[in-house]
C-alpha cells in the first residue's frame, strides 16, 4: 500500500507538472552555459561505461524558457540515453548550434523578435528505438519500460515544456544509428546584463536538512547554502538529523545528505526520512561515482559530486527543490 501511494503522489505532481498551461518562470536564458550546467550534474550518476561529450558551435544563443524546465529536458534525455545504451557502454553527443531565419531545418514560424533557429542534439549509439513506436513515445503515458516502471509522462512532458518556449521537438532513431532527439528553440538577443544575471548563482529561501559527516565539510556545505540565502539545520550524525526530521518533518523543505557515512549511508536516510515523508525532495552529496550506490528507486535523485562549487551547488538545490514543485 505504502509503494502504490508513493507511487500515486509522483504520478500526480508528474500529472500537474504536465497539466500546467504556461512556464513556472520563463526568462531569457544562454543555452550554452545552460547545457554546461545540466551536464555537470549528469555526469555524476552516469556510469564509467557511458561517455557524454558536448560541442558547442555558436558562443552564446539564448531564448525563453523555464530554467529549471530546460535542465530537466537535457537530463530526462540525459537519462534515457543512458539507460538506453545499458551496460554495454557507449557514448551521448550533445551538439548546440544556429540555423539562420529562413534556412532549412529551423522552426518555420517565429515569434515576433527572434533572430533564427537554436538546434540542441542530444544522440546516442544505444539499440534505437523501433520504428513502431516512435509515433507513440511522446503520448501520456506510453512507456517502453516494463510494468510498474516509470509513468510514461517523461517524454510528453519534455515535448510540452519545448513548445511551450515556443520550441518543437524531433526524433531520428534506427538500429544501425541509435537515437537521436533535435530540440528547436526560436533565437533571442541576450544583453550582457541578462548573461551577467544568469552566471550569478540562483538563490533561494527554504529550511535545508543538511548531513555530511566530515565537519569541515558540512561548516562549509552549510555556509555555501546560508549565502545562497537559505536556512540550513547541520547535522554530522544521521541518527540526529533523523531524529529532529521525526519531531517537525513538515518544517524541511528538502533534505541534502552525503552518501557514505558510517552507521546509516545517504540512501538508507533518505529513505527512512521517506518513510515519515514519501515526498521530501532529496539531494546527495558524494565524493564518488552514485550509479551502483543508489537503490533503484532513488537512481533518478540530483547528486553533486565533491568538491562541491557553490554555482553548482546552487542549481542542484533549485533543481532539487523547483522539480519537486511541478
Amino acid at each position: 500500500i505504502e509503494i502504490a501511494s508513493r507511487r500515486a503522489r509522483a504520478l500526480i505532481q508528474q500529472l500537474l507538472t504536465f497539466a500546467r498551461q504556461q512556464p513556472g518562470q520563463a526568462r531569457r536564458l544562454e543555452l550554452h552555459h545552460a547545457v554546461d550546467e545540466a551536464l555537470e550534474l549528469i555526469r555524476v550518476s552516469t556510469p564509467p561505461s557511458v561517455t557524454i561529450e558536448f560541442r558547442a558551435e555558436v558562443k552564446q544563443a539564448a531564448t525563453d524558457v523555464d530554467p529549471t524546465a530546460f535542465f530537466q529536458i537535457v537530463m530526462n534525455l540525459c537519462h534515457n540515453a543512458v539507460e538506453a545504451i545499458g551496460d554495454r557502454g557507449g557514448r551521448i553527443e550533445l551538439l548546440l548550434d544556429r540555423v539562420s531565419r529562413g534556412s532549412k531545418g529551423g522552426l518555420k514560424k517565429l515569434p515576433k523578435g527572434a533572430l533564427g533557429t537554436i538546434r540542441l542534439e542530444v544522440s546516442d549509439n544505444g539499440p534505437g528505438i523501433p520504428k513502431d513506436i516512435q509515433e507513440r513515445i511522446f503520448e501520456p503515458f506510453f512507456s517502453t519500460k516494463p510494468v510498474g516502471k516509470g509513468t510514461g509522462l517523461g517524454l510528453a512532458i519534455v515535448r510540452n515544456w519545448v513548445e511551450e518556449a515556443g520550441g518543437k521537438v524531433k526524433l531520428k532513431s534506427s538500429p544501425e544509428t541509435g537515437t537521436c532527439f533535435t530540440l528547436l528553440f526560436p533565437e533571442f538577443k541576450a544583453s550582457e546584463s541578462q548573461i551577467e544575471q544568469q552566471a550569478r548563482p540562483p538563490m533561494g529561501h527554504e529550511h535545508i536538512l543538511l548531513i555530511d559527516d566530515e565537519e569541515d565539510l558540512l561548516y562549509t556545505i552549510r555556509r555555501m547554502m546560508a549565502r545562497l540565502g537559505y536556512r540550513v539545520e547541520a547535522f554530522s550524525n544521521p541518527a540526529l538529523a533523523l531524529h529532529a526530521f521525526r519531531t517537525n518533518p513538515e518544517s524541511y523543505d528538502a533534505v541534502v545528505t552525503d552518501m557514505m557515512m558510517p552507521e546509516m549511508n545517504g540512501a538508507e536516510l533518505i529513505a527512512a526520512l521517506r518513510e515519515i515523508r514519501p515526498e521530501l525532495p532529496a539531494m546527495v552529496i558524494s565524493s564518488y561515482m552514485l550509479e551502483n550506490t543508489l537503490p533503484k528507486e532513488l537512481r533518478e535523485i540530483v547528486t553533486v559530486r565533491k568538491p562541491v562549487n557553490m554555482a553548482g551547488l546552487a542549481h542542484a538545490l533549485r533543481l532539487t527543490i523547483d522539480q519537486s514543485q511541478g
